[in-house]
């Protein structure tokens, strides 16, 4: 569920500035999607508006992360290289 949470934020994010119903915007992606998956809870106007949130927040700190070998530690053996 995190990661469609996840997913549903980022295709929100991205698409703000085409998203053509103005304020009633995340009442219309609610029903839509309830329309969708009617058997999925959490599809509320609130829930979508924090699933936007929850992305915005997070993406900072994703895109900010190292790479996982910048956190290894040579030994010595290998140092000369």
């Amino acid at each position: 569920m995190l990661q469609y949470y996840w997913l549903l934020g980022k295709e929100i994010a991205e698409r703000r500035d085409e998203n053509k119903y103005g304020a009633t915007f995340y009442a219309t992606l609610s029903r839509d999607l309830k329309k969708l998956l009617p058997k999925a809870s959490g599809l509320s106007e609130r829930n979508i508006r924090y699933v936007r949130s929850f992305y915005e927040l997070y993406f900072v700190f994703i895109q900010n992360l190292q790479q996982p070998v910048a956190d290894l530690q040579l030994t010595e053996k290998y140092k000369q290289y």
